[in-house]
């Protein structure tokens, strides 16, 4: 097999870097996650040595965590108060440390294929789910997540878990490069691939319709869900007023919420800007501004330094308690599942498809 120029091998171990962080937020090019590694598997297959194949996996590595996570800088500089080099130095360590993952793929597959041929359809997928699985990660994240919107491909994860995500994109990978560097000799592995790939697919769209059926079948639950919908950059305590003025602004969108049918209406986590104690039991009293539920049905509220969650009843009394609630998402989830039990099934208000835009739904201020 011929060898690639060293710098050549590094351009195609830079596209393959580029390719992977498009693919996800906030470019969103997914598809690019089906071609992503092809460019890094001729380079690494090609280098010509060991040495400078393990530099060239790694390197794509940094590349693609460098363009998926350009946002720690600015976290480093508002809530570490670093300054700009020393953020910038941060995520390079970082970026250093999560591509340890592309390095071990590499070594893996490098170290077999210098020994023996065993087509890159069986090592990419075996690799790069070993190497995910074993490396541990400060942000859990894989090559799976790349493919998080789109519900037909990311139903086997019910069986195998995100990494039989990450294994379909590498197995196509690895099929594309077999039959770009083999030609007819990987047609059988290649099909392998594909019917693989289209099992996964046909597993998806029955599931998938499988808890439509359920859905369409069970009681309805309207969910209203109330959030503050402050920025982001907002920091520090709240003042009285303050207080005041964005607890009155969360009653009243619950009210209104309330009107439009919400049978239960959940409060994000930040949303309540009092603290509770941690034994909670019931609702303070109507001379209290700082009264959870005023005329609400019911309100699920999240203790801010307690970490803990309650359901506000119409009889004013905590009726359910949730430790370690850490975000609306989990909380929805964590309500989702005690109201399943039961066969019912939420149904928001609005149109929103993603927790990242439920704000839309009890808009605030």
């Amino acid at each position: 097999m011929p060898k690639l120029n060293f710098y050549g091998a590094l351009g195609l171990a830079t596209l393959s870097g580029c390719l992977w962080f498009l693919a996800v937020t906030p470019f969103d090019l997914s598809a690019l996650a089906w071609i992503a590694a092809v460019p890094m598997l001729l380079a690494v297959d090609r280098a010509p040595t060991f040495k400078q194949a393990l530099l060239l996996g790694w390197w794509a590595g940094v590349v693609e965590t460098a363009g998926g996570f350009y946002w720690l800088i600015d976290v480093m500089q508002r809530f570490a108060d670093l300054p700009w080099v020393a953020a910038a130095l941060v995520l390079l360590v970082f970026c250093a440390a999560r591509a340890v993952i592309f390095l071990l793929f590499t070594g893996l597959v490098c170290g077999i294929r210098r020994r023996r041929r065993v087509p890159m359809t069986v090592l990419a997928p075996v690799g790069m789910v070993s190497c995910e699985f074993v490396v541990p990660q400060l942000f859990p994240c894989g090559q799976w997540i790349s493919q998080a919107w789109h519900p037909l491909v990311i139903q086997i994860a019910e069986l195998t878990g995100p990494l039989g995500v990450t294994a379909l994109l590498m197995l196509v990978n690895g099929a594309l490069y077999d039959l770009s560097v083999d030609g007819r000799a990987a047609r059988y592995p290649a099909l392998a691939a594909a019917a693989l790939v289209a099992a996964a697919f046909i597993f998806g769209a029955v599931r998938m319709r499988e808890v439509d059926d359920i859905v369409a079948r069970a009681p309805q639950l309207k969910v209203g869900l109330v959030q503050p919908n402050f920025a982001y950059t907002a920091n520090g305590e709240l003042t009285r007023e303050e207080a005041v003025r964005q607890l009155t602004a969360l009653q009243a969108e619950s009210r209104r919420l309330e009107q439009a049918g919400a049978q239960l209406i959940v409060w994000s986590e930040g949303a309540y800007p009092v603290a509770l104690p941690r034994d909670f039991s019931t609702d303070l009293p109507p001379e209290s501004p700082a009264m959870i539920r005023r005329g609400c049905c019911i309100v699920a509220a999240a203790h801010k330094r307690e970490r803990q969650s309650s359901i506000i009843r119409r009889d004013d009394r905590a009726s359910l308690n949730l430790s370690v609630v850490k975000e609306v998402v989990r909380l929805g989830r964590a309500l989702e599942r005690e109201v399943f039990d039961q066969h019912l099934d939420f149904s928001r208000l609005g149109e929103a498809d993603h927790f990242d835009q439920l704000g839309d739904v009890a808009p605030v201020g």
